[in-house]
């Protein structure tokens, strides 16, 4: 056994908390514009996931949350014919896993043509995802595939702070005693039909933030952050407003692992606070300098952080995640 990270053990909680609801089911969704050799795929698939702990792992039933990793778990390959992946997504979302017993993750090909990766997101973070696809695919066209270098995972969790500083949350949280509404809270239920809305920026919208975003001196995703908290600051009349945010938490931890294959990402709260005076610019400053100032923190346990704030009892840090 191992520990789990921050991020898991809120994962797992959830998922035994409301069974059956998808939540933190990842589906990769591969479409093939040309046949494809079915067993030749399955053995890269079923060679690269051998590589990895994670999918031998599953969590512990009882008492803490916790890591097992077991010596041996089946690899699940299943092929149907003829079934419509419209029906097939949200059916195999529901299914879920037992996450007591590896393995966490299985891939179905659709007849011979559409490919679908279900995993539980408690195993891999999207640059984890990325490196297992860019192994499979590897693999499968014949190349040579270097083991991963840098630290194991097991190894990135041993590395993790254990302390928390409880100062610097208290500060960052001080005054705030209000969870942020969204302004269109009531409209609907987390527990109804969830559906997604995707909105594409043309190229030259793109390359004139990414052009303002280097005149600023801050990232794309500083500039989406203050987007963001500008939207809430809108919507819930308030001009002191906390979000989530996810780190890649990789960086924050005294081992190599840029490349480590699980899940090293957390969530932490950002907090906004403008004026009369905000000016666009010193509103990008001041988050570049709080997300600079939030690496040394970046996997705190969002339970024992909020224990840190002067919110009621029972009422969340946040309703929304960038």
């Amino acid at each position: 056994m191992i520990p789990a990270t921050p991020l898991q053990r809120g994962m797992v909680f959830h998922a035994r908390l409301h069974p059956g609801s998808g939540t933190d089911i990842e589906q990769v969704v591969l479409t093939f514009n040309e046949p494809v050799d079915e067993t030749r795929l399955r053995d890269a698939w079923e060679e690269t996931t051998s590589r990895y702990p994670v999918f031998r792992t599953a969590f512990s039933k009882n008492g803490p949350i916790r890591q097992i990793v077991a010596e041996h778990a089946p690899f699940q390959w299943i092929a149907l014919e003829k079934t419509a992946l419209e029906s097939f997504l949200p059916a195999d979302r529901r299914a879920g896993f037992d996450l007591g017993q590896p393995p966490l993750s299985r891939c179905t090909l659709l007849g011979g043509k559409v490919l679908v990766w279900t995993v539980h997101h408690a195993l891999l973070d999207g640059r984890a995802l990325a490196r297992v696809l860019r192994e499979v695919f590897a693999l499968y066209e014949g190349h040579e595939v270097e083991s991963c270098a840098g630290a194991t995972f097991a190894e990135f969790v041993e590395a993790l702070p254990t302390s928390l500083d409880r100062d610097f949350w208290r500060k960052h949280l001080a005054g705030f005693r209000a969870c942020t509404p969204l302004g269109v809270d009531g409209l609907g239920s987390a527990e109804g039909p969830q559906r997604d809305r995707e909105r594409l920026l043309s190229e030259p919208d793109t390359a004139e933030l990414t052009r303002f975003s280097a005149r600023e001196g801050v990232s794309l995703n500083i500039l989406l952050q203050a987007a963001w908290a500008l939207l809430l600051q809108h919507y819930s009349r308030e001009d002191d407003v906390v979000f989530g945010a996810t780190r890649a938490g990789r960086a924050g931890v005294p081992v190599e692992a840029g490349d480590t294959v699980g899940l090293c990402i957390n969530t932490v709260p950002v907090r906004v606070m403008t004026g009369e005076t905000t000016t666009v610019s010193g509103l990008l400053q001041a988050l570049r300098q709080q997300w600079t100032d939030l690496r040394p923190h970046e996997h705190a346990p969002l339970a024992e952080v909020q224990k840190c704030g002067e919110l009621p009892a029972g009422q969340p840090l946040f309703r929304s995640l960038v």
